[in-house]
Order: structure tokens, then C-alpha cells, then sequence
């Protein structure tokens, strides 16, 4: 190491390394910081800490219990009648060293004792599922809806349960909207963006969706209605800018 320039270039990399660092600890401190603005104005308590507990529960839910270093933080816990809500972000990594990948992601979980579901797995089609389907993976086909089968995988252990919550107007709902990401098990739905995590000036919209989501299979009455006991106000979006501009990028 009596070399300068290997001096120099080793200290460049640690230099751009740090700098890589404290970019990405900028970005999350002011995430952080305005998903807190967007709890409390839900009327949500807002805990940004991570949370192995919830990480752990997640893992009932297959597209969660992937990979490893997983983790849940930014937790937002809160109630829309008589329905627990919490939302978070959500982190795994798949692979190691140069060839690992880190995925992020919000997920809205909803737990309420009106929820009579059958473990199901609802998520839009990909290329590698036709791949999949070749070597026996298991998939329910709803021969019904075209639109549906052709856009979406669906799976569960219980066939005949799944098969019957996916009714006619659910089937139709899912076929207006072809990217919902959906987990549900007993008295849990799961809505996610599958590998993305919302900008917190989103959330509200994104919210909305899941109680859209959440009514395809609960009675929304005592849920539409409690809204404004959280302070919920889905028509303002506006989230206070923080000074790092570089928070604004997930």
C-alpha cells in the first residue's frame, strides 16, 4: 500500500461509499418524517422504530416470509370502525453479496372479526408463472371470468373456499383494476403494491384502495362511517415539505 494512487483510490471508494450512506439515511429520515405528518393527520399513532414482532407475523403470508433481513418499520396503527388497521414498510433481501436484491414495500394490513376468509393469494400474472404453471404450481382457474384468469394468479390451499369468496362482483371489481396485490387469512386481509413503497403524500389514496379492497369482502357499513372518528380526510393530500429535498425519492 506504499503506492499513492492505490491510497488515493481506496480512499476515494470509502469517500463514495459514505457519501451513498448518508444519502440513503437522508432519504429515510425524511420519509420518516412526513409518513409522521400523514399518521397524524389519519388520527394513526405513528411509531418509526423497527418492529420484528410484526415482521414475524407477516411471514403467515407467503409474499412475507421470503428471502431474509426482513423488517418493519414507519408503523402507522390505527382503526376504521371496528377494523384494526396497520401499515408499515416493509423489507427483504433475496440473494447475497454482488448478487443480492433488497425489496421494499408499504403493506395495509386489516384485521377484523367480520373477516371469514380462506388463505388465498391474489396477485397480478407474470411470465415466470406461465413458466411455473408447466411444472404443476398450484393455480385456481375461474373459467367464469376470462378478463380475471387472464390477468391475475390466484392460489390457496382450500380451492372450493377460494373459489366461492371470488364472486361475480368481486371478479368484476378485479377485473377494473389489474395490479391488486392481495393476501387473506381468517380475520386478515393483506393490500400491497407488490415491490413498492408508497410516497407518504400517497397514502391517504392508498388507504382508500385498501378499504375499496377490504369491502369486496366486509360489509363496509360501520367502517365508511367511522372515517372521521380517525380524521381521516381523503381529500388532502398535501404533505409538508422536510429541508432535505432528496426525501421527497423513496
Amino acid at each position: 500500500m506504499d503506492d499513492p494512487w492505490i491510497l488515493f483510490g481506496v480512499a476515494a471508494i470509502a469517500l463514495v461509499l459514505i457519501g451513498i450512506w448518508v444519502a440513503s439515511y437522508q432519504v429515510e429520515r425524511g420519509r420518516t418524517k412526513q409518513l409522521d405528518v400523514v399518521a397524524s393527520r389519519l388520527g394513526f399513532e405513528f411509531r418509526p422504530e423497527s418492529h420484528p414482532e410484526l415482521a414475524e407475523h407477516l411471514t403467515l403470508f407467503q409474499p412475507f416470509s421470503q428471502g431474509h433481513s426482513r423488517k418493519v418499520w414507519n408503523v402507522m396503527d390505527g382503526r376504521a370502525g371496528d377494523v384494526t388497521v396497520q401499515l408499515c414498510d416493509h423489507r427483504y433481501v433475496t440473494g447475497s453479496g454482488k448478487s443480492s436484491r433488497t425489496c421494499k414495500q408499504t403493506v395495509l394490513l386489516f384485521q377484523s372479526d367480520r373477516l371469514r376468509l380462506p388463505d388465498f393469494s391474489l396477485r397480478p400474472r407474470s411470465f415466470w408463472d406461465g413458466i411455473a404453471g408447466l411444472f404443476g404450481r398450484e393455480q385456481i382457474e375461474l373459467e367464469t371470468s376470462p378478463e380475471f384468469a387472464s390477468a391475475y394468479l390466484l392460489q390457496g390451499p382450500d380451492e372450493n373456499r377460494v373459489r366461492a369468496i371470488f364472486s361475480e362482483p368481486v371478479l368484476a371489481y378485479c377485473a377494473r383494476h389489474p395490479d391488486l396485490c392481495v393476501e387473506g387469512q381468517g380475520q386478515e386481509l393483506v393490500y400491497y403494491h407488490q415491490g413498492r413503497r408508497i410516497k407518504p403524500a400517497e397514502i391517504p389514496d392508498f388507504f382508500q384502495e385498501g378499504l375499496d379492497v377490504l369491502d369486496l369482502w366486509i360489509p363496509k357499513e360501520g367502517v365508511a362511517t367511522n372515517l372521521e372518528l380517525i380524521g381521516l380526510d381523503l381529500g388532502d393530500h398535501t404533505v409538508p415539505e422536510v429541508r432535505n429535498e432528496s426525501s421527497n425519492r423513496l
